[in-house]
């Protein structure tokens, strides 16, 4: 029996696409072992209803519109990585969510500004993914 590959959908949002970092981000994903991009796009800029939706589990919270704000700003990388566990490795190499407390080398460590702009998004489960992909993806 073929086991079936998992998949992550992955961000990189406009505070990690200015300069060259967006380059770096790509190529340190690429670098995790099995890692495979099924597909990418660039967005100037994600169109505010999908970025709603991606967010939607944070509506009525505070931090709500200013996230979106940040992730409607400019450019956006969105794309969809394959590979076997790698939802647990994206999000490892990504690290925490505030950059001033992710680990040393993440790359919210290394390109994130504060909590909103930190960089990268990707999904944090196969139900998330199973969500966010089809957003960016309707056909994958």
């Amino acid at each position: 029996m073929v086991k079936k590959m998992e998949r992550t959908f992955f961000v990189i949002k406009p505070s990690g696409t200015k300069e060259d970092k967006w380059l770096k981000i790509l190529q340190i994903y690429l670098q995790v072992e099995g890692a495979k991009i099924l597909c990418s796009k660039i967005l100037c800029p994600i169109p505010r209803e999908l970025a709603e939706k991606l967010y939607e589990g944070h509506r009525g919270m505070a931090h709500f519109e200013p996230l979106i704000d940040s992730l409607c700003c400019g450019v956006s990388i969105v794309g969809v990585i394959e590979g076997d566990g790698i939802i647990e490795k994206i999000r490892a190499i990504n690290g925490a969510t505030n950059p001033e407390i992710a680990a040393e080398g993440t790359i919210r460590r290394i390109f994130g500004i504060n909590t909103r702009e930190n960089a990268v998004h990707c999904s944090d489960s196969q139900i998330s993914e199973a969500r966010e992909t089809p957003i960016f993806f309707p056909a994958l």
